[in-house]
């Protein structure tokens, strides 16, 4: 059984409905108490397909209805395919690395630009060639590649594309 702060291993769930909700549990539990993020577990662990639907579920039923704004490497297309709008947004590997050194620099955590640079290029790599809902964009969706763009202006073309389907 893992501590809180362990990651659970990879193959807990697998084949276990039971197991599986106790994994989700647990994951959700890690969030909530802000040890982990969803998004470094994410990264972290290549959870059981059980566990990644009884998430999926919770993610449609408790968004979807209110409408939402979300953002990830597969919202488009496998929490909300049916979304309005769907965005791919993207940058080139270096100006990636280079933000994430800054975003840890400014927040007074160590950086190694080069070590970022790795663990980016590893990600991308094994989220683009997993088996289970691998990142890519969506069908119909907008890519953006916001590489020579600040966020400003990044959010207000997302939003003109928006505001011509009728949101925002």
């Amino acid at each position: 059984t893992p501590l809180v702060g362990d990651a659970p291993p990879a193959s807990a769930g697998a084949g276990d409905p039971h197991a599986a909700q106790q994994l989700a549990g647990l994951v959700m539990l890690m969030c909530s108490l802000g040890i982990a993020s969803g998004r470094e577990l994410a990264d972290d662990l290549e959870l059981p397909e059980q566990v990644r639907d009884l998430f999926l579920d919770v993610q449609r039923s408790a968004f979807a209805p209110l409408g939402v704004v979300a953002e990830g490497r597969d919202m488009g297309t496998i929490v909300f395919p049916d979304a309005t709008v769907k965005f791919f947004v993207e940058a080139r590997l270096d100006v990636r690395a280079a933000r994430r050194f800054e975003q840890l620099k400014a927040s007074g955590q160590a950086a190694d630009l080069s070590a970022i640079r790795e663990e980016l290029a590893a990600r991308d790599l094994r989220d683009a060639t997993r088996a289970t809902a691998p990142m890519k964009p969506a069908e119909g969706a907008v890519v953006v590649d916001n590489s020579d763009s600040p966020l400003e202006e990044t959010v207000e073309r997302m939003l003109l594309v928006a505001r011509s389907q009728g949101i925002a």
